[in-house]
């Protein structure tokens, strides 16, 4: 297999009714997490996998932590401590709780956070910098609040910033105390003190979009911009480590054309290792969850071309689809149908890449390799 090549479905997992909104994490290699909402009672549940080598997937726990939840995500805060952020009727929460490398789940939380933002769609950013954390709600609401290594959240919420789009993807570190997030056709850049007050500092309006996602290309100011249009694109742009934009794209790639498979809701990327990457998305002409590798060097120049596409559903994939990384060059992706029976499906495959250097701690999100930028010779 070359660089950014994908193979065929190794293996599936399938739970009915208990599949509504996942969000997965890496516990460590050859275990991850997903949190999820029971499609028929609106339970929220927390599952662990462990998965092997080979890609095949075995169960190996399971909590059924609340009996009302509207959506939920899970991130890594360090080590085995993990946040959740979910709402509950009209109360939204953050919370923390233990899984073990090895998928065991304690069923009980250490500390908790409640929220003034509604948290349905809500998304969890851990910065990794002086226990500073995010939370953001999909209308456009972002919090700051502190919560350290062991789980110990803060008693309040620090601040909190708005913004006029829809956002489902993590808040990106720029440098030192400066940070970016997506909210639909909008970047936006902002500075945080040590207080954890939110100081807005550029933002730029490149186009029509409903969702987009935004990865720093390792080592550079050059991130990575993919967006719901009616094709499917990523382009590479310049961001200051102070938050300067460049208002301008240095290259971009469609890697499927319009009318090909229409709109390409909820993107989010992920950093393979070295120059390669991957586009994860709900495909909405064919409505299924399709991931898409290219590369991108230093300079911020795209492939001429994708590298390869793997269309992962066998039937209709009713919300934008999450990718893990497992171990090597083994991936999962998590995404749920609504046909009835509100079915969980979690498939493991692999992409070939240079194996990034893992930094334990410092996973931002549950959906984007939580690795450092280093590749080993």
């Amino acid at each position: 297999m070359a660089y950014g090549d994908i193979s065929a479905v190794l293996d599936t997992q399938q739970e009915t009714w208990l599949g509504s909104y996942p969000s997965v994490v890496r516990l460590s290699d050859g275990y991850v997490a997903i949190v999820a909402v029971n499609g028929d009672t609106d339970h929220g549940w927390i599952y662990t996998y462990s998965i092997d080598g080979s890609g095949n997937i075995t169960a190996v726990d399971s909590w059924d932590f609340v009996s009302s939840a509207g959506t939920v995500h899970i991130a890594n805060i360090s080590g085995d401590k993990y946040l959740i952020a979910y709402r509950s009727g009209t109360t939204n929460y953050i919370k923390s709780l233990t899984i073990s490398n090895v998928g065991v789940i304690t069923e009980s939380f250490i500390d908790s956070l409640e929220s003034a933002t509604n948290l349905t769609y809500g998304h969890l950013t851990v910065t990794g910098n002086s226990d500073l954390c995010f939370v953001q709600q999909y209308t456009g609401e972002l919090e700051t609040f502190t919560c350290d290594s062991s789980g110990n959240i803060g008693a309040a919420i620090l601040d909190t910033e708005s913004y006029a789009d829809y956002s489902d993807d993590p808040v990106v570190h720029l440098a030192n105390n400066y940070y970016a997030l997506t909210a639909a056709d909008d970047i936006y850049t902002f500075s945080v003190d040590g207080s954890g007050i939110v100081t807005p500092v550029d933002s730029w309006d490149f186009g029509n979009a409903t969702y987009s996602s935004l990865l720093k290309v390792p080592d550079t100011t050059k991130y990575i911009l993919a967006s719901q249009l009616a094709d499917g694109d990523v382009s590479s742009l310049n961001i200051s480590d102070v938050g300067v934009i460049t208002k301008s794209f240095i290259d971009t790639l469609e890697y499927e054309a319009p009318g090909a498979g229409g709109a390409h809701s909820g993107p989010h990327l992920t950093h393979l290792g070295g120059d390669y990457f991957a586009v994860n998305c709900k495909n909405d002409d064919a409505l299924h969850s399709t991931v898409t590798t290219f590369s991108c060097d230093s300079d911020g120049e795209i492939s001429n071309a994708a590298l390869d596409t793997l269309d992962y559903t066998a039937a209709v994939s009713h919300m934008p689809s999450k990718l893990a990384h497992v171990s090597g060059n083994l991936y999962a992706g998590v995404y749920y149908t609504a046909d009835g029976n509100w079915e969980l499906n979690l498939k493991t495959f692999t992409i070939k890449a240079p194996q990034p250097t893992p930094t334990p701690g410092t996973n931002p999100g549950g959906d984007i390799n939580p690795y450092k930028t280093r590749v080993r010779s």
